[in-house]
């Protein structure tokens, strides 16, 4: 799915205008991958098929303001696509090395488009299409990285939903 197919799934145009109120109102909103995707769309940035990933790939800390407590490079979870060019006032927190834009926050909006929620449950659903050995290699690496993730994932949540900032 792209923000584009708003013919196809219509719904994405609420989601899109509901992002924009929620902004404009200064309510957290957070946004995985498509999220992050209709975040920089609703914020009248330009979304487009970029560089696609799938595994795990390389991030690092863009801003040194945010997430202290990670590691300045670390590894995250990414099945895309699409892209995204920064909104207007964005602060860019995370960068990747095929596809730059990784976390950013603008207005009370956090777009992230990897996938700190991973499970290995989920990995081996999206991998289904790989060969076995590409399947397993893939299981191994979510198993080393997954903790890392999820403790990303709870800082995201914890600082941005339920204490309303980064």
């Amino acid at each position: 799915m792209s923000v584009h197919d708003e013919k196809e799934f219509p719904f994405l145009a609420r989601e899109k205008e509901i992002i924009r109120r929620y902004i404009r109102e200064g309510r957290p909103v957070v946004g995985i991958c498509l999220g992050a995707q209709l975040i920089a769309d609703a914020a009248g940035s330009r979304v487009y098929h970029g560089t696609s990933e799938f595994g795990w790939c390389r991030i690092a800390r863009e801003s040194t303001e945010y997430f202290q407590g990670f590691p300045d490079r670390m590894e995250a979870f990414q099945f895309h696509g699409d892209t995204f060019d920064l909104p207007g006032g964005a602060i860019l927190v995370w960068k990747g090395f095929e596809v730059k834009h990784q976390m950013f926050l603008v207005g009370s909006a956090a777009g992230v488009q990897f996938h700190p929620e991973i499970t290995l449950p989920l990995a081996r659903e999206w991998a289904k299409d790989l060969p076995a050995r590409d399947i397993d290699s893939l299981i191994a690496e979510s198993s080393r990285n997954i903790p890392l993730s999820h403790a990303f994932c709870e800082e995201l949540v914890d600082r941005f939903l339920l204490q309303g900032m980064i």
